[in-house]
């Protein structure tokens, strides 16, 4: 009998809940990031990686805050994922404004812009075009889970959420964004194939972490300091490795951009840089 097992079904529910209070606590003390020299580790029965139900609430807590904080003329410093919630980020404030670019030049000479958002949670992009074009009307979709797409349709009119590939590449887009998701595929290839397939202009992929002397390597992150009860794999992509595959799409790099975030993970082969890359198809 594993003590997982008595844990479970032997002790009462106050004690179960007091013990993964503490135990999440001890966690945040661990590294939140660990190297995985054995590749791909899906998630086991008691651990649902991104279908968790606390990365949604956690969200919807901070929800409001982040609407509020999109408001007005003051700075789009805001990391949403931030346990203290502002508009002071400054690194936030780098990645806002290179996204702001990308959506200005995917609109410009329009006063139309069709988005879909691959991996966008409750539509946290969805607010910051709205805020950055105020002079567009903007399409604005998302693919993501069932939880947080349930939870989006809730909190947020006028989006569209896509629970399934099928409904969310069934048409086509001005701008296709993948921020901090792609690399979280265990196929992210297959996932970059779609996406480019999906827009008929932009592609815009960023906070993706990338190495430059190593090949593609997994890594294990805890994000429990963020309020998200989980855990989950993903890549850390050679840097080679990706632009070949966007130049087998036929996809012309525009800009690349640089994201200030850079994850200490002990014993990975190499450190990574966060990094943001503008794509159009090639034109024939």
């Amino acid at each position: 009998m594993t003590a997982k097992y008595c844990i479970k079904y032997c002790l009462p529910p106050l004690f179960i809940e007091l013990f993964k209070a503490l135990s999440a606590k001890a966690t945040t003390k661990r590294n939140e990031w660990a190297y995985l020299p054995d590749g791909w580790q899906d998630s086991d029965v008691d651990c649902q990686g991104w279908y968790a139900e606390s990365i949604v609430k956690t969200q919807l807590d901070k929800w409001s805050q982040f609407v509020s904080l999109t408001e007005g003329n003051g700075p789009l410093g805001i990391a949403h994922e931030s346990s203290l919630l502002n508009n002071q980020n400054s690194e936030a404030h780098t990645t806002i404004m290179s996204f702001a670019y990308v959506a200005a030049l995917a609109a410009h000479k329009t006063d139309s812009l069709s988005i879909l958002d691959w991996g966008g949670g409750l539509g946290h992009y969805g607010v910051l075009v709205r805020a950055l074009l105020p002079g567009v009307t903007v399409d604005y979709h998302c693919k993501d889970l069932p939880l947080l797409c349930l939870a989006g349709r809730n909190c947020q009119s006028g989006f569209t959420f896509h629970e399934s590939e099928d409904s969310c590449f069934s048409r086509d887009y001005d701008l296709v964004i993948a921020s901090s998701s792609m690399h979280y595929s265990k196929d992210w290839r297959a996932v970059f194939t779609s996406l480019s397939a999906a827009t008929s202009g932009y592609l815009y992929i960023t906070r993706i972490p990338m190495v430059v002397k190593k090949p593609s390597f997994v890594v294990l992150q805890r994000p429990y300091m963020h309020g998200y009860e989980t855990e989950y794999s993903g890549w850390f992509i050679n840097q080679s490795d990706f632009l070949n595959h966007s130049i087998s799409l036929k996809l012309e790099l525009v800009r690349e951009f640089l994201v200030p975030e850079s994850p200490d993970v002990e014993n990975a082969p190499e450190r990574c840089n966060y990094k943001g890359f503008l794509f159009r198809h090639t034109p024939i």
